[in-house]
């Protein structure tokens, strides 16, 4: 009894310490889909393109959606896992007896197998692991406001192949879940809920830069849209032949606002310099924007 013990105690070894680790994996997912609920529960979603539009956002709706999704994925992963440690659990059983198989057989399954994850599945294999990487570390959460690829606008579905981005105009974006770890996102609902809003402007080069920054900041501070107790920065960021380029920046409290706050200081712009007879983005030269005869 003892000799087919210490014969069998790779396999018996092998046995006890998967099945831990699937314990402690299976512990650890369900606690990881809780603190996910519980924190979509709680966010709040903003529709990154402010009130005003066309098709406003239902934040019931993308709050019901996040939950519904990290429950679809969990459940996927968790049904996958045991699989997946069965087959682990099976790899490290066979090794011990690979030597005792011929070799042409271990070539043609290995060769065979390769075949079929490289053509057949493996677009979509890369997917479920993007899907289950997104699900586990969450670079992007649904209800996020993002820009990609220079498309800006809300996650509105993640799925365990895709997610979904509705961007400014109300279209929708499919992407693979494979794509988005290759991808540069920004991500504007991270950490800091303030956004850092700037408008660039160019203004004519003779005109008074001091008193463009005055105006500027004034245009600023007096929108409804800017976060309070902020003072708005100015920057010359360009001087050309023809023009001098400046931004004026200033914080929103969260995605929504700063779309508006861009709106609103850039209306407040151009009627405050037309106001100054202060030529901007065309130059002072040209009489379409002051005549000579009107100076």
């Amino acid at each position: 009894m003892e000799r087919i013990f210490i014969s069998n105690l790779y396999y018996i070894g092998v046995t006890f310490f998967l099945l831990i680790v699937y314990g402690v994996g299976k512990a650890w997912l369900s606690r990881k889909e809780s603190k996910r609920i519980r924190r979509a529960q709680k966010r709040d979603i903003f529709d990154p393109m402010g009130g005003e539009t066309p098709e406003d956002i239902n934040d019931a709706h993308i709050a019901a959606l996040g939950i519904d999704s990290i429950k679809s994925r969990f459940s996927f992963i968790k049904k996958v896992f045991p699989i997946l440690m069965f087959i682990l659990w099976s790899v490290f059983i066979i090794i011990p007896n690979l030597s005792k198989l011929p070799a042409i057989y271990i070539s043609l399954t290995v060769g065979l197998f390769s075949i079929i994850v490289g053509v057949a599945i493996k677009p979509f294999i890369e997917n479920i692991i993007g899907g289950i990487v997104i699900s586990l570390f969450q670079p992007v959460r649904i209800g996020d406001t993002v820009k990609i690829d220079d498309q800006y606008g809300v996650i509105e579905q993640i799925n365990l192949t895709h997610s979904v981005l509705r961007v400014w105009d109300w279209k929708r974006f499919v992407i693979p879940n494979s794509k988005m770890h290759t991808k540069e996102v920004q991500n504007f609902s991270m950490h800091d809920d303030l956004i850092w809003a700037h408008i660039p402007f160019f203004v004519e080069p003779e005109c008074d830069l001091e008193q463009v920054e005055n105006i500027a900041k004034k245009c600023a501070k007096e929108s409804q849209y800017s976060y309070p107790n902020e003072e708005p920065t100015f920057w010359v960021t360009d001087m050309q032949k023809d023009a001098v380029q400046c931004w004026i920046a200033v914080w929103a409290s969260n995605p929504p606002d700063a779309w508006d706050l861009r709106s609103d200081v850039r209306k407040r712009l151009h009627k405050e310099l037309k106001t100054n007879r202060i030529a901007f983005q065309n130059i002072r030269h040209n009489p379409i924007q002051f005549p000579e005869n009107s100076l």
